[in-house]
């Protein structure tokens, strides 16, 4: 077969193939649960380390003595 037939072949077929099983596609599509409990803590535990960060820095600023 040339590559024009088998190029014609395969645009025939495309819509017979399924690139991914209903199963898979139900894996991919769900995200884990404890990916976004543990995401939003460790967000929140950087954030509370910025503003904590940042109170004290407000608090007592660096100064330079002579």
């Amino acid at each position: 077969m040339s590559y024009e037939e088998l190029k014609k072949d395969a645009e025939a077929n495309k819509d017979k193939i399924e690139l991914r099983s209903e199963k898979v596609r139900n894996i991919i599509g769900q995200m884990p649960p404890f990916l976004i409990r543990w995401g939003n803590t460790i967000l929140l535990v950087i954030l509370i380390v910025l503003v904590i960060a940042v109170y004290v820095y407000i608090k007592h600023p660096p100064t330079s003595e002579p």
